[in-house]
């Protein structure tokens, strides 16, 4: 059995530049995997890992789309 390398709240917010309640937030709803324990969260590095790409990816696409004059503001 392989052993998920965790986070804690704060470790998670230096990694998205996200704030500790966006963190809690994103946990309750699913968004970031993870559990509470007695009064934490703890999340997954990987959940946070995955984030972090879908959000480069995003901006990726958003860049070429404004160099194509795709891009409505």
């Amino acid at each position: 059995m392989t052993r998920r390398i965790t986070l804690t709240v704060g470790e998670a917010c230096k990694l998205t530049g996200k704030s500790e309640r966006t963190i809690q937030d994103w946990c309750k709803t699913g968004k970031l995997d993870g559990f509470k324990g007695t009064k934490t969260w703890t999340i997954y590095k990987s959940s946070v890992n995955e984030y972090l790409r879908k959000q480069e990816t995003k901006r990726k696409a958003n860049k070429y789309a404004y160099r194509r004059g795709e891009r409505k503001w």
